[in-house]
């Protein structure tokens, strides 16, 4: 019998709700496009289930990115990551309380690429630090990590002109 791990449950489970719900709302409408799909933009439910769709999504590029560009992940590395991420699901949790009008799924899109991009940053760092004190590692490990380092560089100076371009138009709020 095949193992199935937590995630590849889960997001079997998940793509088998949004497909029911997205063939549901296209046969209630008769297969009709437009009004489909302005029903599962304003369907809370349908919304929902997307939104979980699109995370799941997310989470799998960013696995296939790490394991190319680290392979596995040494246990400095995992728990690095593990206490990043419960310190910036509590940060989430605070916010989301304080906030909740204000939170929409481009905020909500935006604050993903924030993790994904901080716990890439991460890695990077502890990984150099590896690679620094460890011998003979092939130049292909220093050639993608010196790629993902110039992406994330680059994803950096596009966040903040963006946010620059904010505050000059006023959209921008300082608390």
């Amino acid at each position: 019998m095949v193992q199935l791990s937590k995630l590849s449950v889960y997001s079997l489970g998940s793509f088998s709700i949004a497909t029911l719900v997205m063939y549901r709302t296209f046969v209630a409408y008769d297969f009709q496009y437009y009004p489909a799909a302005v029903t599962l933009c304003k369907d809370k439910f349908s919304v929902m289930v997307i939104l979980n769709m699109a995370v799941l999504v997310a989470l799998h590029l960013f696995q296939g990115i790490r394991q190319f560009v680290f392979g596995q992940l040494r246990e400095e590395e995992t728990q690095m990551v593990q206490e990043m991420m419960y310190i910036t699901v509590l940060e989430t949790a605070f916010a989301i309380s304080i906030f909740r009008q204000q939170f929409t799924a481009v905020v909500l899109i935006n604050f993903a690429l924030m993790i994904v991009v901080k716990t890439f940053h991460t890695i990077v760092r502890q990984r150099i630090k590896f690679l620094e004190t460890a011998p003979n590692q092939s130049n292909f490990t220093y050639v993608k990590i010196y790629l993902l380092l110039h992406v994330l560089f680059c994803i950096d100076v596009v966040v903040l002109l963006r946010l620059f371009a904010k505050y000059q138009s006023g959209e921008f709020i300082i608390l």
